[in-house]
This record gives structure tokens, C-alpha cells and sequence, in this order.
């Protein structure tokens, strides 16, 4: 089941300050999802629904999942649910809140364990038993999480891929009496589910195999960045594969984790969200092989057992803070939250897709024509500079053209010739390549000093970024 909400909005302020117009919009419909009204109808639908389709199924044991868009929804969530259960007087139904990391909202700072009254470990047990029948989440346990109970799950965040088929599998874990489950979705049509579904369909088919020796460039990758140290990893290990856990195993555990946590926080914000993003795909890439070939190799598994307490200890990322929309500047006239679609979202049969396979993390692959030109690149960089840089290190740059080409960037290349938007994404890679090696001082000054091997670079790279946009649009 589908819902849509519409907005009416004014500005409240007589200037009328210019602004980055993708990113006002961002903040704008920000703004409108988390008014205490919009989350209101929301949350009114969400714990009307459970009560009467949901909360009486398997012996009254029956669970939901609120998944929302970040941190702070998830926060406001759990506020209004908790806030609507008290004014209609339920006592039969309790909330719980799931969060990485401390989350300051309106001045206040907040951490799941001081939310939920107890600590973060405890939660899943919490949640499997009686006391608790809606958890609300954003990134944290919305995928990867196993509560067999769950029978309902309200979806307030965009899906797509591989993404949409984990947050919804969540729901079809077995459990006695558990023969049919609901979705209420209020961002995403049955189509936009249908297609994230279609590539998993009846039988899942590779276009090419996987190459399981990735996972070691995977983890080579992971340790380059200094947040793992593989003695606490191997600490962890000895207590987390020795059986079943107590109180005092676990604290031991996150106490460990966290001290890589620490290490992350001190590194700055484009090195944090390559490393998230690399800890991710070595999971998933981990999990797929493991499920298909024998390793044979305990330090993947130990890596891997680690990497999922560090993932859910990981501070979110923020949203950007330069354009903050407020009461003072909008004011939400009306809200109203409309059922929309009802039924199956179930896919025909022999209505499926093949999926590619496991090839790259966070960039395209090189055609054959781009690797002859970063070939070049590379030895020409070293025979003037005599340095022994790598393909590798050069295409640390992919991080630079993912960071870059937000949506402005895109627009830009799609409508504007190459003579025009060349200098504007010169300027933009400049930076962002600066940024990137700030801790690599030999890179960072060839490329400050060396004006010939930086347009050289900043080339190959306009040319990538071109050829990314040009497939996309044409998709």
C-alpha cells in the first residue's frame, strides 16, 4: 500500500535570499518532512494500522519497523509515535529508536541508549520480547537485521536496487502463525519496487562471474585508512567467536569497536565517507562469497564479524549545513497524506533481469581506451616527478568525480558544451582533489606545482565524468 503526502507552503520572511536552488529544495522538502504536522498524519496512519491489522497476529507478538530517511527523522519519529500512543491513551504499545552515534536536535543532544533507557546492545533482545512492538530506524538495523516476528513495516525513505530487496527482505523471516505481512510506503510507488525486485526475480542470472579475489583489495583498502587496527580486531575475535555472549562479553566488545570509532571521528569527512562506503561493500561482497565458496581464511571472517559492530557504531553522515530552512523563513500552510496504490507489488513470472556482477565499488569500470590514457598519465607523472605512483593512487580520483557530481554538476555537463562547463568542473576537481590528498604531500604538491600533469588529470577525469552522465541519461 502506497500514500503520498502533499505541501502547502509561503515564505514567512519579506527578503528573499538567493540560494543554491538544488540544495534549497533539499532543505525545503527537509524541512516539510519533519514538521511536527507531516509527521503527525504519518505517524497517526503507521499506529492506526498496526492496531488494527497487526498488533493482535502471532499470539499478540507481532512487530513493525519504521524506516526513515536519516538520524533526525528517525528521532522525531519515535517522538511523535510515542507522543500520539500517550494522547490516545494505548497502553498496550511501545516504540523503540535505533541510532548511531550522539544526534543534536534543537539545541538538545541525544544518544539511542539514553533515548531507549538502556544500552545500545541490549536493543535487539529488548525488541524480541514483549515490551516493544515498533522499532524505528534509519541506517542502523534497517538492513542486516533478523527479528522473525516482524510482520508490518512502514517505509518513509526513497529505495532503490539492491537496497529496496534488504530493507523489505527483512519482513520475510518465518515465524509460526506468520502468513502474510503489509507495507505501507510512503515515498516509493509500486513500480519503483517492482523494478529494484525485478534482477532477484525467480532465478537471479549473472551476466559475468565475480572475482572472489576483490575482497582482498577490498580489505588492503580498509586498513589503508589507519581506523582498523588489527590487533583489536583480533581481540575482538578471540571474545565474539568463543559462544554465546554476557553482558560483560558484549561492553568488552563495543569497547573495543570503539576506539576505532574515535579514530574515525578524527578524520576529516571525505576520508569518512570513502571508508563507510569501502566498510559496506566488504561486507556485502563478504556475505555474497561466503554463501557460495569455501575462504578459507579466519581473518576474513574475524574482519568481517568486527566490520558489523563498527558499521552500526559509525556516526551518520550530516546533511550539509551552509542553507538552513526555518519557521522564519517558511511557514507549512497544510498537509495532507493521501492513500494512493493498494495491493501486490508481486512481479510476473518470467519477469526478471540480469544482474551484472560484482566488478567495482563506488566507481565505473575503465573501458580499454581509459586505461591506456591513465597508463600514460601515470608514467609520465613519474618520469617527471621520480615517483613510484600507481594505478592505484590515481584513481583515488574516482573519489573526487563521485563527491563532485552532485546534481548541479550533472545538470552542467548534460547541457552545456565541453568548452563551457570544462572550467567550472576544473576548478571544482582542483579542490576536491586538494582535499583528497591533504595527507599525501607528494601528490598534493605535484599537483599544486605542476600545472601541465594537473590540466592532464583534470581531463581524463572530465572525460570519466562525461561518459558517466552520457550513460546514465541515455539508461
Amino acid at each position: 500500500m502506497t500514500y503520498k503526502a502533499y505541501y502547502q507552503l509561503e515564505k514567512t520572511i519579506e527578503d528573499d535570499p538567493e540560494l543554491n536552488s538544488l540544495q534549497a529544495r533539499r532543505r525545503v522538502a527537509r524541512f516539510a518532512s519533519m514538521h511536527p504536522a507531516a509527521i503527525g498524519q504519518k505517524v497517526e496512519v503507521m499506529v492506526e494500522h498496526f492496531r488494527r491489522h497487526v498488533q493482535d497476529g502471532l499470539d499478540s507478538q507481532a512487530k513493525a519497523m519504521v524506516v526513515t530517511q536519516s538520524r533526525e527523522h528517525a528521532l522525531r519519529y519515535y517522538q511523535g509515535i510515542k507522543t500520539y500512543i500517550a494522547d490516545a491513551g494505548y497502553d498496550d504499545m511501545r516504540a523503540l529508536v535505533a541510532f548511531s552515534g550522539e544526534l543534536k536536535v534543537d539545541g538538545n543532544v541525544y544518544t539511542e541508549a539514553e533515548v531507549n533507557g538502556f544500552a545500545e546492545t541490549e536493543l535487539p533482545a529488548k525488541f524480541d520480547g514483549p515490551d516493544y512492538q515498533v522499532l524505528i530506524v534509519a541506517e542502523k538495523y534497517q538492513t542486516g537485521f533478523d527479528q522473525p516476528k516482524l510482520s508490518a513495516m512502514y517505509v518513509d525513505r526513497k529505495l532503490a536496487g539492491l537496497q529496496a530487496v534488504q530493507t523489505l527482505s527483512r519482513l520475510n523471516r518465518t515465524f509460526p502463525g506468520k502468513d502474510h505481512t503489509y507495507i505501507l510506503d510512503f515515498q516509493n510507488t509500486v513500480e519503483d519496487i517492482q523494478n529494484a525486485f525485478r534482477p532477484f526475480f525467480e532465478v537471479t542470472a549473472l551476466e559475468a562471474n565475480s572475482d572472489p579475489n576483490q575482497i582482498y583489495t577490498l580489505e588492503r583498502r580498509l586498513k589503508q585508512f589507519g581506523i582498523i587496527d588489527e590487533g583489536e580486531v583480533q581481540r575482538f575475535a578471540e571474545t565474539f567467536y568463543k559462544g554465546d555472549l554476557s553482558g560483560h562479553d558484549r561492553a568488552r566488545l563495543e569497547g573495543l569497536v570503539r576506539q576505532a570509532v574515535v579514530r574515525f571521528e578524527g578524520d576529516d569527512e571525505d576520508r569518512q565517507e570513502e571508508f563507510r562506503q569501502l566498510l559496506r561493500s566488504y561486507m556485502r561482497f563478504y556475505s555474497f562469497l561466503s554463501q557460495i565458496m569455501m575462504l578459507g581464511d579466519t581473518d576474513l571472517e574475524k574482519l568481517y564479524g568486527y566490520a558489523s559492530w563498527l558499521i552500526r557504531l559509525l556516526p551518520d553522515r550530516e546533511m550539509p549545513g551552509d542553507i538552513e530552512v526555518t519557521d522564519e523563513m517558511v511557514r507549512l500552510q497544510a498537509v495532507r497524506v493521501e492513500q494512493k496504490e493498494k495491493g501486490s507489488a508481486s512481479l510476473s513470472a518470467g519477469d526478471n533481469d540480469l544482474l551484472s556482477p560484482i566488478s567495482e565499488f563506488a566507481a565505473k569500470p575503465y573501458t580499454e581506451e581509459e586505461h591506456r590514457a591513465l597508463s600514460e598519465i601515470i608514467s609520465n607523472f613519474n618520469e617527471k616527478h621520480g615517483a613510484q605512483f600507481s594505478t592505484d593512487d590515481f584513481i583515488r580520483f574516482e573519489g573526487v568525480n563521485r563527491e563532485i557530481l552532485d546534481e548541479n554538476m550533472i545538470e552542467m555537463l548534460k547541457n552545456n558544451s565541453d568548452d563551457v562547463v570544462y572550467r567550472a568542473f576544473r576548478d571544482v576537481f582542483f579542490r576536491g582533489a586538494i582535499r583528497a590528498f591533504q595527507r599525501d604531500n607528494e601528490m598534493k604538491s605535484a599537483m599544486m606545482t605542476d600545472a601541465d600533469a594537473r590540466e592532464e588529470i583534470t581531463k581524463h577525469f572530465f572525460q570519466r565524468a562525461q561518459r558517466q552522465v552520457r550513460e546514465k541519461k541515455a539508461a
